[in-house]
């Protein structure tokens, strides 16, 4: 069984009668004469990363273990301690006394429920110890030996009891924190972003009503950039995301409502409110709130399509990388739509080119230059962005030639040519490879067929809608600094 994998532990069946012979055998704790004298032995020690969770700290662990080690002549040789849950099966210290198993002959541990505070996991951890050729013993109940059927059931009802305590621990410290939060406290200082050990820090904090108020305007996406760009970063020193722009702006602890019972989802049910002080007003934290859903929801809004019709089909005239559409929302709930540059805010390499030009404005430019197109055919002539002609695969020809050349080469060492004839045919046969050469060079474009695409240009237009006329036309584009459209058509 792999000593660093997660664990995954199903408990054997547990004997609830003993023989009598067993029963005999019976170590309640194990006798000193029963073992021989200085048997290296290991430490394990396991603790919980809640105070509240644990009667007995590594010192009385410790204590346990050595008095019991001294009366069992076991020599303690090394130590393992683990700061974790005994909900938990993987641990590092755990899993390092696993890989350094054969050093020691044994290992001690305090009490049942250092091992674990689940059955399963303890019945685990018990069999893993085992394969790594330990023998495992307890302070509290000596040799621990399935294989006896007394030591397996006593083993077995510790286990049990374990587990069950620590779930009433876990519901009475649940309690507790629910009471605490309903008496108007939170279960800890309040240490997010815009916060620190409970006091507000204000340079975050206006850094937080900026956000809120942005986030009406803009995406999370276009946000995070925003951040990112101006030096801001999150508490834990890391660049913004969509996700953490996202997580802040719909956690209500901002403004003033501290909820407990939920994760980091905002999943699950609240078990009690209180009330904080608040770094963003209610009617700010619910209009950015409102914006972020509508924008998730598209409730009340026309396609992306109808919109930004050219959205993915304009290239950036200075980075050739693509364009694409922003909306901004005004307070006043007008809603203004722009191109702009797709790598304006990237994290890589950025573009220069960060203006935004208005939706309106690119898509009549768009719409005049086709109309004037299908008016005169030398516009539309130019428009037309014609397949680039492809040249014959004429590559086994090339290679046949080289392969002749190299056989000319290797006659010719070998003396079965005179300097002459070898130099005639290499001659002709670089005359061959000259000539495919220029059989490349002379492959023709096709002219356009002019009519077709003014039927497919007229046909496109009817509806006067760019929307319905980018996809027939195979429309695409350059938007340059300054606002000027460079399209073609593929009709």
């Amino acid at each position: 069984m792999g000593c660093t994998g997660a664990r995954s532990y199903d408990p054997p069946r547990l004997h609830l009668t003993a023989s009598p012979e067993a029963q005999a055998r019976q170590r309640l704790p194990a006798q000193a004469g029963d073992f021989p004298m200085t048997r290296p032995t290991a430490l394990y020690l396991r603790c919980s990363t809640s105070p509240q969770m644990e009667k007995f700290g590594p010192s009385v662990q410790r204590e346990l273990v050595n008095s019991y080690a001294q009366r069992m002549g076991l020599s303690i040789t090394g130590t393992y301690e683990d700061a974790i849950s005994g909900t938990k099966a993987r641990r590092d210290a755990l899993d390092q006394l696993l890989i350094e198993a054969p050093r020691y002959e044994a290992v001690v541990i305090s009490s049942v429920d250092r091992l674990a505070r689940r059955v399963r996991i303890a019945y685990g951890v018990l069999d893993e110890l085992a394969e790594a050729g330990l023998e495992v013993h307890s302070a509290d109940m000596g040799l621990i030996d399935l294989e006896d059927e007394s030591s397996g059931m006593s083993f077995g009802l510790r286990s049990v009891m374990a587990d069950a305590q620590h779930r009433q621990i876990v519901k009475r410290m649940h309690a507790a924190k629910v009471a605490k939060v309903r008496a108007g406290e939170p279960i800890k200082p309040l240490n997010g972003f815009g916060w620190k050990q409970g006091v507000i820090d204000e340079a975050e904090a206006a850094w937080l009503r900026l956000i809120f108020d942005r986030i009406r305007s803009v995406g999370a996406n276009i946000l995070a950039r925003e951040l990112n760009t101006q030096g801001v970063t999150t508490r834990s020193g890391r660049r913004w995301s969509k996700t953490t722009v996202l997580q802040l702006i719909t956690n209500p602890v901002y403004m003033g409502e501290y909820r407990y019972g939920r994760g980091p989802t905002r999943r699950g049910r609240i078990k009690a409110v209180c009330q904080v002080e608040a770094i963003i007003s209610p009617a700010l934290w619910q209009a950015a709130n409102e914006a972020v859903q509508r924008r998730a929801t598209s409730k009340g809004r026309t396609s992306s399509l109808e919109d930004f019709p050219l959205s993915g089909r304009l290239t950036c005239g200075t980075c050739g990388r693509s364009m694409g559409g922003v909306s901004v929302h005004r307070k006043s709930g007008m809603i203004h739509r722009y191109y702009a540059c797709n790598s304006r805010y990237a994290e890589v390499d950025p573009c220069p080119h960060r203006t935004n030009y208005p939706a309106e404005k690119v898509h009549a430019a768009v719409m005049e230059e086709l109309e004037g197109a299908l008016r005169n055919p030398a516009d539309l002539e130019r428009l037309i962005d014609l397949p680039t002609p492809q040249a014959p695969d004429l590559g086994h020809v090339e290679r046949d030639a080289e392969r002749r050349l190299s056989r000319l080469e290797a006659a010719y060492d070998a003396g079965a040519y005179t300097a002459i004839e070898y130099a005639e045919r290499r001659r002709a046969l670089q005359a061959e490879r000259e000539a495919l050469t220029q059989l490349v060079a002379r492959v023709a474009v096709p002219a356009p067929d002019l009519k077709k695409a003014a039927r497919a240009l007229e046909e496109a237009l009817r509806s006067g809608k760019l929307a319905l006329a980018v996809a027939p036309l195979g429309l695409r584009g350059v938007l340059q600094p300054g606002g000027d459209v460079e399209i073609r058509i593929a009709p």
